[in-house]
């Protein structure tokens, strides 16, 4: 028996986008494989699933913590919730140990590879080749070239980053196959919106997949459209994924046999939650910003290998 997915409202008023949201769930069938909205609770980092960024798991000591541990001071900015959450799936699935292999994609100069080595993983980092990047307009601090863009905030011993670190040129959107069944975690910040289209945004976070070892877990951040669930931005350097981008993510995952973590888009209700952030962007209080005529905020999924 087929079930059909009763359509949450989305409107521009960001007090009301998917609030309250309800437990909703898919029959299992071979045709519409099962998807599990994690609701109506507020998304937490206590026991994270797939998630909006939001105000409210910007408070408490746990989150204070884990800001130190990926070195963000700017603690109210949505690029800091998308490294403390990377890290927080992480540490919650247990891939955060000595002997843990880690792949990360797009990487730039972002601290998680230093982070993960800190916690004693054996990680490969990857970015872009350069002309790419010189192409897309990364190269102003964002993108890295060699392993000594990947521990400028000393998170590691420079003796044991060396040890535990690699670091390759990699295209996010034809993935060596080499790096096949090779890793127990794979992870990207804000990156598989700038591989041309939705389409193949959704197909590097399938693809993807194939790296891990069986119990791997992927968790991958990216630009989540608030605003609207039909028109947004395709085809271009930057994309938005829209609610029914993400439900097809997942939809595709479950129908390949991974395991994908619940849904929650309750997408808070705070003051930083209401405030929409235009370019020039802020360096601080910048959860909500708009792209165009969209607004935008960060969104995590995560998939595991079963």
């Amino acid at each position: 028996m087929k079930a059909s997915l009763r359509r949450l409202p989305l409107v521009s008023d960001l007090k009301n986008v998917f609030s309250p949201l309800e437990r909703k769930h898919f029959v299992v069938s071979a045709q519409e494989p099962v998807i599990s909205f994690a609701g109506p609770a507020k998304a937490n980092l206590e026991l994270p699933v797939s998630q909006l960024c939001t105000a409210a798991q910007m408070q408490g000591p746990r989150y204070d913590a884990l800001c130190e541990l990926t070195a963000r001071t700017q603690k109210t900015h949505r690029k800091t919730w998308e490294f403390v959450y990377i890290y927080r799936v992480l540490e919650h699935y247990g891939k955060l140990a000595s002997g843990q292999r880690g792949l990360g994609f797009g990487c730039g100069t972002e601290p998680l590879p230093a982070a993960f080595a800190a916690r004693g993983c054996e990680v490969l980092a990857t970015d872009a080749a350069l002309e790419h990047a010189v192409q897309s307009g990364w190269t102003n601090g964002q993108h890295s070239q060699s392993i000594d863009d990947l521990n400028r905030d000393k998170l590691c011993d420079d003796a044991a980053f060396r040890e535990r670190v690699r670091f390759e040129v990699a295209d996010m959107n034809d993935i060596a196959h080499r790096y096949d069944g090779q890793f127990d975690f794979t992870w990207s910040a804000c990156a598989f919106e700038h591989l041309g289209s939705i389409e193949r945004g959704l197909d590097f976070f399938v693809n993807s997949m194939r790296t891990l070892r069986s119990g791997g877990v992927a968790v991958h951040t990216t630009e989540f459209n608030l605003t609207s669930d039909s028109v947004t931005v395709d085809d271009q350097n930057t994309v938005l994924f829209r609610r029914q981008d993400i439900e097809r993510l997942c939809r595709r995952l479950a129908g390949l046999g991974y395991e994908v973590a619940p849904l929650n888009l309750e997408a808070g209700e705070g003051a930083l939650d209401r405030h929409i952030d235009v370019a020039p962007y802020s360096q601080d209080n910048h959860l909500r910003l708009l792209i165009g005529r969209y607004v935008t905020t960060s969104i995590g999924v995560i998939a595991r290998k079963p």
